[in-house]
């Protein structure tokens, strides 16, 4: 279990006043409640804030993310970030992913860097439900990145991989001295299989900060060598996901010898 304090990280979505925990509920001085589920996460986006009714991943692309992860086709990027952090000397007490997924780069890099309390937040419900029963020294919340019901300067590092965000709502919940690190996809990233689908992998925009400046950036490229299975599992974690006619493709049957994971990790702080 995480820290009894875990619930200080947070607060209302409805009135931005702290919450104290009581029994399960997190409750605010205006007594609004917010009740920690059986798996233990709390659902902070109000219902009016919804764009759908069951909006992120759903469980299969879920699944389908934990198991592509658990191979350690990733891996190369963990071991980047840890070093890194571990080399500049970051001292990390509240340690946020926002768009944690299944919380595989949480859990890995907390480890890595000793972090005192780890936190992920997600839109989708379930990923959360899936990283709360997983990782139970960790606290999750179903929260919008583009509106955080989460505290000013509370965090020392955010990580954000492949995930969308509001840059002023990081330089808010960040920390005077904290490190933000955003991970992008290339824009060759994965170029054989786009190739393959005749689909055109997009340029992504540049992302700027007011109080931000960036410190370290790397571009990390190695060679994979997937199978039919694991091509299928990078699609439904992928924007090709939603690009590829699945009624006419079978991606179960997609081949290719090699692919080239190419991503961009760009490092943060405080001007």
């Amino acid at each position: 279990m995480p820290p009894t304090d875990f619930w200080k990280a947070y607060k209302c979505p409805h009135c931005d006043s702290d919450f104290e925990l009581i029994n399960s509920s997190f409750i605010c001085r205006k007594k609004h409640c917010f009740d920690i589920s059986k798996e233990g996460y709390v659902n902070l986006v109000p219902v009016n804030e919804k764009n759908s009714l069951h909006p992120g991943d759903s469980k299969e692309m879920v699944l389908a993310r934990n198991e592509l992860l658990s191979t350690g086709i990733y891996d190369f990027l963990v071991e980047w970030i840890v070093e890194y952090l571990n080399g500049c000397g970051q001292r990390i007490e509240n340690f946020l992913e926002i768009g944690c997924g299944t919380a595989f780069y949480l859990d890995a890099i907390s480890r890595g860097v000793g972090s005192v309390m780890n936190y992920g937040s997600d839109v989708s419900k379930e990923a959360i439900r899936f990283c709360a029963k997983k990782y139970k020294q960790s606290f999750f919340s179903i929260n919008n990145s583009f509106g955080l019901s989460m505290k000013d300067g509370f965090f020392d590092l955010i990580l954000s991989i492949f995930s969308p965000f509001d840059q002023k709502e990081i330089e808010r919940v960040l920390s005077k001295d904290g490190m933000f690190v955003m991970v992008r996809a290339h824009k060759d990233h994965l170029r054989e299989l786009y190739e393959i689908i005749g689909l055109k992998s997009k340029d992504k925009t540049d992302v700027t900060f007011d109080h931000l400046v960036l410190v370290k950036e790397e571009i990390l490229t190695i060679a994979l060598h997937p199978d039919s299975h694991l091509i299928s599992l990078l699609i439904q974690m992928t924007p090709l996901f939603w690009s590829i006619d699945r009624k006419q493709t079978d991606i179960e049957s997609i081949h290719c010898n090699e692919l080239t994971a190419k991503l961009k990790v760009s490092c943060y702080r405080r001007k």
